[in-house]
């Protein structure tokens, strides 16, 4: 089913309300201003079994509204990786269902309130499992305290 992912910077209602987490708002640690994240913030609404393949970018976080969101996490040691044609809950069904271990993923599920931080460089991959799922994700940039040489090319 259709995923919906869409800039909220169309949106004067949503960037004249939102505000960087208080966790988050340190101007020095990351590369992105915060017009910049607010520039690629994502609104996120996806019914049962919607999802995105295996991605990396910089740091980020997504805070969810409603629904359920199950989370598969590598980190940057750990080959994980995908494109739009992987259909991620076949290949998540087809694991479990053969009794695979996620060795070295981190596997949870996001329930509303929760916002979940993600690491820059660390692929992940998500799949809506409520009715309907909404969220906001931001991307926040590199972290600027660790060396360019830290970061993927």
């Amino acid at each position: 089913p259709p995923y919906l992912l869409r800039s909220i910077s169309n949106s004067n209602n949503l960037t004249k309300h939102y505000k960087v987490p208080k966790i988050f708002n340190d101007k020095n640690r990351w590369d992105k201003t915060e017009q910049e994240q607010k520039q690629i913030a994502l609104f996120s609404i996806g019914p049962r079994y919607s999802y995105t393949s295996f991605h990396m970018h910089s740091a980020a976080f997504n805070f969810l509204t409603l629904g359920a969101k199950k989370w598969l996490l590598c980190p940057p040691a750990i080959l994980c990786s995908g494109n739009s044609d992987t259909n991620m809950v076949k290949w998540y069904k087809d694991l479990k269902d053969n009794n695979v271990e996620f060795n070295n993923i981190i596997e949870f599920t996001q329930l509303p309130g929760e916002m979940v931080y993600i690491p820059g460089g660390w692929s992940h991959a998500v799949i809506n499992v409520d009715d309907i799922s909404v969220g906001l994700a931001v991307e926040l940039g590199w972290n600027l305290q660790y060396s360019s040489t830290y970061r993927p090319l």
